[in-house]
């Protein structure tokens, strides 16, 4: 996991974890298993946009950082549910 701290980008991941929260609420035409490789695609193209290279690190560095904020939201998602869980357990 140490190796792919190095490709994240934070400004390419939030942007992408915003933008896949617009596709999974309102636009209903796009199937949820789609969405990380649209956000990976997404983050390539914030990624090339923002350094300005088309290199093979920049590439993959806009890929991971894409499918770090589908990450970002699963986790959101069970850490929401386990709370929710845990407190309807009374």
């Amino acid at each position: 996991m140490d190796i792919l701290n190095g490709y994240i980008d934070l400004q390419v991941a939030g942007f992408c974890l915003l933008f896949g929260n617009v596709l999974k609420n309102n636009l209903s035409f796009v199937k949820n298993d789609y969405i990380p490789l649209i956000l990976g695609i997404v983050g390539i193209v914030l990624n090339v946009g923002f350094k300005g290279c088309f290199s093979f690190e920049c590439i993959f560095s806009g890929f991971v950082s894409g499918l770090l904020s589908t990450s970002v939201h699963q986790i959101y998602k069970g850490v929401k549910g386990e709370t929710l869980n845990f407190f309807n357990k009374n």
